[in-house]
């Protein structure tokens, strides 16, 4: 919302307290955690790879690929479905060519794991996708990256 439209604020406030209990009811149903926040800012205990061009690149990232371990690609597309998938679609089968992530290689070229890892890690905000350094491991990145890799697609 643009900032400075209190009336708004206020509106959906007032629309998200009345909805309270469905949207309980919806996080039940679909799974949805109820912990505490995941923190979303910046790990350091870390140790991260650093590609040519100094952005750093996923240990797991570099260690595997799409002809790899079956395993490995099987773990990362269920982490993909557990916490990229409410947004990219399930298996990462997309029709919007702009979440459809199938395309990575084709926009990215011999950048994909670069420009995956920086994007996964520092999040989008401007296009409403947050950073997900705190809550994913590099293990898990790299897992997912690897699954990713393994259903690129031609147009």
């Amino acid at each position: 919302m643009k900032k400075g439209n209190d009336a708004l604020k206020t509106s959906l406030d007032r629309a998200l307290e009345h909805l309270q209990v469905e949207i309980g009811a919806l996080m039940d149903r679909y799974g949805f955690p109820r912990g505490d926040p995941v923190p979303l800012e910046s790990r350091r205990d870390v140790p991260r790879l650093v590609s040519t061009d100094e952005t750093p690149v996923p240990a797991a990232g570099k260690a595997t690929s799409a002809s790899g371990d079956g395993a490995v690609i099987d773990e990362g597309r269920s982490l993909f479905n557990i916490h990229c998938s409410h947004c990219h679609a399930p298996n990462a089968v997309n029709p919007d060519p702009r979440t459809d992530l199938r395309r990575l290689r084709r926009r990215y070229g011999e950048d994909m794991p670069r420009v995956f890892y920086a994007t996964v890690t520092e999040g989008r905000p401007t296009n409403g996708m947050p950073p997900w350094k705190a809550a994913l491991s590099e293990e898990a990145i790299g897992k997912i990256l690897t699954f990713l890799e393994s259903v690129q697609r031609e147009p």
